[in-house]
């Protein structure tokens, strides 16, 4: 058992526990009794008056034994994280008690006992939003709009006067008293800030699916800024008149939002759009130009030019509102799985992008429309072209100078093949040349040549290996034309021929 028994008495009596209203992930909600006095002509009397009493008990960390009403917690590694968030819960119901607002719940009392905390609230009859959704569906939108403003006021008092983000609004969050006005109630996961817009803490964030903005997943909340809660407050907006969870804020990041339902105002959707644009700096700024949105259509006829998407949510789909709890000092819990666009600058952990002032509701398209690329198409184009003449520049030149190269190879080639037959010619001995007969008749004995020339010019033949065959040829003439004479030869003393 974790939750107290029925009857259990709390600070000496003072409080009665009736019964069990709920359980989250922080605490359990009790409806308790507690006297009061009503004083009248007749004089004063006792009367019962019923209250509403949270309890900090986390479900994952803490034990209640049966018959016992301490708290426990179930593991000595998880003792120091849990006392954080006791030391929270403390200073959250004190925060709270000392705000003062007709749409806010009243916090009557806050005390520790049990080895826990508890704080009181008044008792709202009404029962919950989330409660009228699954009891009749969709809510009209003009009740929805009532409810809506009516938590907006609540927001534009805790942004302007105290300082605080709620980052928890969603239709179980809402409550109604018993005049049918709209109050906000659980501050279980609110954030204090400094009048210089910075956190007061850090030790704590939880979100819900469907009405926590993306950088509520990403931890992003360091410095004070209404958006958080205008997306939230618009999310609930929407589901108050779908009777449906809105899709998370990574699908509304990738799909948008969608084509509107013919059952909601063109300007009530413009409202919404806007509220649940993923980027900060795009949604309205402050509460108040959230809902001139709403009340001034006349002034926001720019604000939207088309919605083109299709709304991700299934009729059959129920999703939970249970808050989920992410704690950046925490050992046992980690945030939930999901994957964010790298180079985003909302994705760098501890930074937070400038604030920016109370313009944004200017916006003449809350879902902006894609950009005509064509220029960027040109461009590639042309530097495609560009690379392209290079590429074939480069190629082309590489081309010729192989060819270039191949050319002065052959000649190499034919230079050294005519320098080898130049070698192997002159090394040949020219053959003899045998003159005919002389007809004796006609000849006349000539003095014979010198032998010792013919020699000397055999040798400097053999020599001249570096010679060219002109220059050989040159004086293989010169060799056959001394001897010039059709009818004279050569002979020596003895009539025999002289060979040069």
């Amino acid at each position: 058992m974790q939750e107290l028994k029925v009857g259990t008495l709390l600070q000496g009596g003072k409080y009665r526990i009736v019964n069990k209203l709920g359980q989250g992930g922080f605490g359990i909600t009790y409806m308790a009794i507690t006297k009061g006095s009503l004083s009248g002509s007749l004089g004063g009397m006792s009367v019962d008056v019923p209250v509403v009493i949270k309890e900090f008990f986390m479900e994952d960390f803490c034990v209640r034994a049966e018959g016992d009403t301490r708290v426990h917690v179930t593991s000595t590694t998880m003792r120091g994280q849990t006392e954080r968030y006791r030391q929270k819960f403390i200073k959250e119901a004190r925060n709270i008690s000392a705000m003062s607002h007709p749409n806010i719940v009243q916090v009557m009392d806050v005390f520790e006992e049990n080895d826990t905390v508890y704080y009181v609230m008044q008792y709202l009859e009404g029962g919950t939003l989330r409660q009228m959704m699954d009891n009749q569906g969709r809510i009209p939108e003009e009740q929805a709009l009532k409810y809506i403003h009516d938590i907006a006021n609540a927001l534009s008092y805790m942004h302007q006067e105290r300082h605080m983000c709620h980052l928890d609004v969603k239709p179980s969050n809402i409550m109604l008293n018993g005049e049918g006005r709209a109050m906000l109630i659980d501050f279980g996961i609110s954030k204090n800030y400094t009048d210089d817009g910075n956190e007061t803490s850090n030790t704590l964030l939880g979100l819900s699916k469907g009405y926590a903005p993306m950088e509520q997943y990403q931890n992003l909340l360091h410095d004070f800024s209404p958006v958080t809660d205008i997306y939230s407050l618009g999310a609930t907006l929407l589901a108050l008149l779908t009777g449906k969870v809105p899709p998370e804020a990574v699908i509304v990041n990738e799909d948008g939002l969608g084509e509107k339902p013919e059952y909601i105002s063109a300007q009530t959707w413009k409202a919404i759009s806007a509220a649940m644009q993923p980027k900060r700096r795009e949604r309205p700024q402050t509460i108040d130009a959230f809902l001139s949105i709403i009340d001034n259509p006349q002034e926001q006829t720019n604000q939207q030019a088309n919605l083109d998407e299709t709304i991700r949510i299934n009729d059959s789909e129920r999703f939970s509102e249970e808050t989920r709890i992410i704690d950046n000092h925490s050992e046992g819990l980690t945030p939930p799985p999901y994957n964010f666009p790298e180079g985003n600058p909302q994705n760098i952990p501890g930074q937070q992008p400038p604030y920016f002032p109370d313009n944004s509701h200017e916006i003449s398209n809350p879902f902006p429309q894609k950009k005509n690329n064509t220029w960027v198409y040109i461009v590639v184009f042309f530097v495609a072209a560009i690379f392209s003449w290079i590429v074939y520049t480069v190629i082309k030149s590489s081309s010729e100078g192989q060819a270039s190269s191949d050319r002065v190879t052959m000649v190499d080639s034919l230079a050294t093949d005519t320098l080898a037959v130049d070698t192997f010619v002159s090394d040949v001995e020219p053959a003899p040349v045998v003159e005919p007969a002389p007809n004796k008749k006609d000849s006349a004995p000539k003095a014979p040549a010198k032998t010792s020339q013919s020699k000397s010019a055999k040798q400097s033949t053999r020599n001249s290996s570096s010679q060219n065959v002109n220059r050989t040829d040159s004086r293989r003439n010169q060799s056959h034309s001394r001897p010039s004479s059709n009818n004279n030869s050569n002979h020596d003393s003895d009539g025999d021929i002289i060979l040069e």
